[in-house]
């Protein structure tokens, strides 16, 4: 697969890099994420962490953001997906950012 045929980028990190989603996938954090869709997400390998991915138009992998926090964060307070800005936006360089390939 080619990253021209990523176009839901949310569900191609759900089957092919282990993200959850968080309607489907029960994690801690979701109560302490304020999104208006469903998001994608994978926790740090040291589990001190999570990032959560969104795309506001499914069908345009350009609007495409990830977000990243440290556990602490979620301690403290909510996050909110639509009013906190990524870290990364965009398919392509979200997939870089995370080190994965396009198969």
């Amino acid at each position: 697969m080619s990253l021209d045929q990523v176009v839901h980028l949310g569900e191609y990190l759900r089957q092919h890099a282990n993200f959850g989603r968080s309607d489907l996938d029960w994690t801690s954090a979701a109560p302490r994420v304020i999104s208006p869709t469903p998001f994608y997400y994978q926790w740090h390998r040291d589990e001190n962490g999570i990032d959560i991915v969104t795309q506001p138009d499914l069908r345009d992998p350009r609007t495409a953001r990830l977000h990243s926090y440290p556990l602490g964060v979620l301690a403290m307070r909510k996050v909110d997906i639509e009013r906190e800005e990524p870290i990364v936006r965009g398919a392509e360089d979200i997939l870089k950012w995370l080190g994965i390939r396009p198969r």
